[in-house]
Formats: structure tokens, sequence, C-alpha cells
């Protein structure tokens, strides 16, 4: 009962956020597996369509390499688990997840980033 209510709140807050929130599509790669007659490995992508807002926009350099970094608030109730293989797209552009600060059943807040 309380799970309904607290998903159908968080729909509200993203409705009402709409000039924040944004539609990205989440592509989770599953388990790989290898085929030793074609030596190929093969993973699978799921792909969820959540909704994200903005928390933190900037941009550093590590290693030499200028980075666009993003701490986001992703509506995270149908997925579970997060993997540095996994990619999210925003804007036509795919961004690498980066440090998860908090997950919970409903929301997760945590960094994207993608080179320059």
């Amino acid at each position: 009962m309380f799970k309904t209510i607290i998903n159908s709140s968080l729909d509200k807050a993203f409705i009402l956020l709409k000039d924040l929130s944004e539609e990205v599509i989440l592509s989770k790669k599953s388990n790989s597996s290898f085929n030793f007659e074609t030596r190929q490995t093969s993973t699978v992508n799921v792909n969820f369509i959540t909704k994200m807002i903005v928390v933190k926009d900037r941009e550093e350099t590590k290693n030499g390499v200028k980075l666009f970094v993003k701490e986001i608030l992703l509506k995270t109730s149908a997925i579970e688990n997060f993997s540095i293989y996994d990619t999210l797209t925003y804007r036509s552009d795919s961004w690498q997840l980066g440090a998860t600060f908090k997950h919970t059943e409903n929301v997760t807040l945590l960094e994207i980033y993608k080179g320059a």
C-alpha cells in the first residue's frame, strides 16, 4: 500500500518539476557470456526509460582529459543495481555512470560523465 502511494507521489513530483525533469534511457548490460565455438562474447542490453533531474553541473579534468560531470536524481523504481558498464542516454549523448551517492528503491542520486 505504501509503495503505491510513494510511487504516485514521486510521479507527481517529477511532473510538477517538468521544467527540470527530462526523459532519459538507462541501458543496463546483462552478464556477458562466451561462446567457445565462435570465440566471441555476447552481452544483452536492457533499456529503461525513466526521468532525471540535474542537481549539479560541472567540468573537471582527470588525467589530462576534460570531462563534463553531472550529479543527477534518477527515478529508479523499476531499476536495480547499477554497474560501471551501464550507460545513460541524455539529449542524444551517451553518458557513463559514476559514483552513486544514495540509492533507494524509488530514486538514486548519482554522478554521470562524458568526455569533452
